[in-house]
């Protein structure tokens, strides 16, 4: 064996996984210039360095790389919503995988996973916000929010783990039967959620 041919084979046997090559910045000779490290760990790549060695890393069958995660509030207090009204917290901080739509209030689901999601009501003393969390329709969990006959700022919280599908819906609405009368904005009201591992 060559001596070209033992360095391949033991760079293949050594490193199987990787696969990198710099297309877009070629060197001033044509080659592909290295090592360039790829932007996760995770994602297929190849790389050449300028000894010539090679590094390969391809996707396995299966494997989920999606992140996904979002926060959101709104900018202005939500007043007399009707019953079954969605919730719509207009302002997204964080939205790692573009699941999330502020203009609508509804989370769609990029990839399968289990998530966790939350959300949180700051109401008006004197005032109730009742609220539900709904997956494609159906209510998961409830939210209490209510200061009727009590003077000061009512606020409630829930947590819920869920077994999520791609391009299912979740998102938070004005529970059946009431009216959202009012709910704080400022950050004092958010609706969030994570996928915590792939399904």
């Amino acid at each position: 064996m060559s001596d070209c041919e033992e360095s391949y084979a033991r760079t293949f046997s050594e490193k199987p996984q990787y696969l990198q090559l710099d297309l877009e910045q070629p060197s001033a000779q044509g080659h592909a210039q290295g090592p360039r490290l790829p932007a996760s760990a995770s994602e297929p790549y190849i790389n050449a360095t300028p000894t010539g060695e090679v590094q390969i890393r391809v996707k396995k069958a299966g494997e989920e790389t999606d992140k996904v995660a979002f926060m959101a509030k709104n900018s202005v207090a939500l007043q007399n919503l009707p019953s079954k009204s969605v919730v719509v917290f207009n302002t997204a901080i964080t939205n790692l995988g573009n699941g999330y739509n502020s203009y609508t209030g509804i989370f769609t689901a990029p990839p399968n996973g289990i998530y966790v999601v939350s959300w949180t009501i700051l109401g008006q003393q004197g005032k109730s916000f009742y609220t539900e969390l709904t997956l494609n329709g159906n209510v998961v969990a409830r939210n209490y929010v209510s200061a009727v006959n009590v003077q000061d700022h009512p606020s409630g919280s829930q947590n819920v783990v869920l077994k999520i599908k791609k391009d299912d819906k979740v998102l938070v609405r004005v529970q059946a039967g009431h009216e959202g009368q009012y709910m704080y904005a400022n950050g004092w009201s958010s609706f969030s959620g994570y996928k915590l591992y792939n399904m």
